[in-house]
């Protein structure tokens, strides 16, 4: 959906999920006019106003509620966290190219790490007044 759209689309300039509740249209509408008249919203109350009656007279034109429709309008339509399905495929594994990198090798990298680490806070530390740097 190109940006064009995304304004117009009531969904979008509300923050709510296609075919949400009106309970949650209305929330999400007080939210966006609150910072819309402290300036905080890049939507202005016209904006606003317009996506509200969008959203509530959606039911009445199929045609125009459509248009504003993304896939998928359910979550619960959707794959649940951890299931593989049409919109998260299963990984496709594939063959490794190099060889495993041995016991040795690890601990020399964590090592290194470490080391570079303690250099990196000594460095770091003895720039500020602050004892920790990470307060500031």
């Amino acid at each position: 959906m190109d940006s064009l759209n995304q304004r117009h689309n009531p969904y979008f300039v509300l923050g709510i999920d296609f075919g949400s509740e009106l309970s949650v249209v209305k929330a999400a509408w007080a939210r966006q006019a609150r910072l819309a008249r402290r300036g905080g919203s890049r939507h202005d109350l016209e904006s606003l106003n317009q996506a509200l009656h969008d959203v509530e007279h959606a039911d009445e034109d199929l045609a125009t509620s459509m248009r504003w429709f993304r896939v998928p309008a359910n979550r619960a339509t959707s794959n649940s966290v951890g299931e593989y399905g049409l919109f998260r495929p299963a990984p496709i594994p594939i063959a490794r190219r190099s060889e495993p990198t041995s016991r040795e090798a690890l601990e020399v990298m964590a090592r290194e790490i470490t080391a570079a680490a303690a250099r990196r806070l000594v460095a770091t530390a003895t720039l500020h007044s602050n004892p920790n740097p990470y307060l500031d």
